[in-house]
């Protein structure tokens, strides 16, 4: 029997979807390359793919132009082991509210950034950080962080398209 109880429980688990607030999910196919979870994916519009193909963001276009982010990709607990394979279909939240884990802290009642350019070790394409890291992140205008965290805490994300 469990006797001590932290005082601030963890609020969430890094691409889960949270809170009972309206939500819109979709359905995305990983299309080119593995897609991670609690990352912002854009349609992959390259000839030949399936409609529902996404893929990581690549410019500061494909981040800032709505019509082509299809959202934040969700954890499926029934997938085996993220992130998805190529060829894996993908829940894709395009409208609601999710835990986040942090690249850099994000402050609350804010727009995070979105990484769309690598930059050496353990970065990941579509994760959310406070600032532009040199002009690899662009401000996301559908994102709001609505409970801030520190890096590599677990902030509460609100995404609207």
């Amino acid at each position: 029997m469990q006797l001590t109880y932290p005082a601030n429980p963890v609020i969430g688990v890094h691409g889960q979807r949270i809170e009972n607030w309206p939500s819109a999910i979709a359905t995305g196919l990983a299309s080119a390359a593995v897609v991670n979870v609690g990352v912002v994916v854009v349609y992959d519009t390259a000839a030949g793919r399936d409609p529902h193909s996404v893929r990581a963001p690549a410019t500061t276009g494909e981040v800032t132009t709505l019509v082509g982010v299809a959202g934040i990709t969700l954890w499926d607990h029934t997938y085996p082991e993220p992130p998805y394979r190529v060829g894996a279909s993908l829940p894709v939240m395009r409208k609601g509210r999710l835990a986040i884990a942090a690249a850099t802290a994000l402050t609350a009642h804010t727009n995070p950034f979105v990484r769309f350019a690598v930059v050496g070790a353990g970065t990941i394409l579509g994760e959310l950080r406070n600032d532009a890291d040199a002009g690899n992140a662009v401000a996301a205008p559908y994102l709001t962080v609505v409970v801030g965290a520190a890096a590599g805490g677990i902030a509460i994300v609100e995404i609207n398209l």
